[in-house]
């Protein structure tokens, strides 16, 4: 049986815009080790499994998982060192592509996230989005989200 024969384009059905991802499995018959492939953007298109010898699911979960976060955007954020719980969080969450470490010891990553995410990390003290990229971005002036900034050990304001 030709399994290129049985596949079908999306777009032939219409669904060319749902988040697609190969699966190859029999990985074991090849001698093959289980690994996601990703896209030039670095999204996950093909995860190649063993269901027999339950080899790679871990991998499918989590490309599932991934490709499923709808209306993800990429981000540039920077995070100071006393904000280190949010770094780890979006490692946790496989959100970080990128990182590198600021001259003042800050942190700056590249990451996927949900915009609720987004709206989330620009609301928390350490945290600066720097840049973002896609459109219709929400609660946004301009190009950029609003910022909170940490508020001063000072007296609070009175009204």
């Amino acid at each position: 049986m030709n399994i290129l024969r049985r596949w079908m384009p999306c777009s032939q059905i219409g669904a060319d815009s749902i988040p697609q991802i190969i699966l190859y499995n029999k990985i074991d018959r090849l001698e093959l080790q289980p690994r996601i492939d990703r896209n030039a953007d670095g999204k996950a298109v093909a995860v190649w499994i063993s269901a027999e010898k339950r080899l790679g699911l871990d991998l499918l979960a989590d490309a599932v998982a991934e490709r499923l976060t709808r209306f993800a955007r990429r981000a540039r954020i920077r995070i100071e060192a006393s904000a280190g719980a949010v770094r780890s969080r979006l490692y946790a969450a496989k959100a970080v592509r990128d990182e590198h470490s600021a001259e003042d010891g800050s942190m700056e990553l590249n990451v996927e996230v949900p915009d609720v995410e987004l709206l989330v990390l620009a609301r928390t003290a350490g945290v600066r989005i720097l840049q973002t990229e896609g459109e219709n971005m929400p609660c946004a002036p301009g190009t950029t989200y609003l910022q909170s900034t940490a508020v001063s050990g000072g007296s609070s304001p009175r009204s």
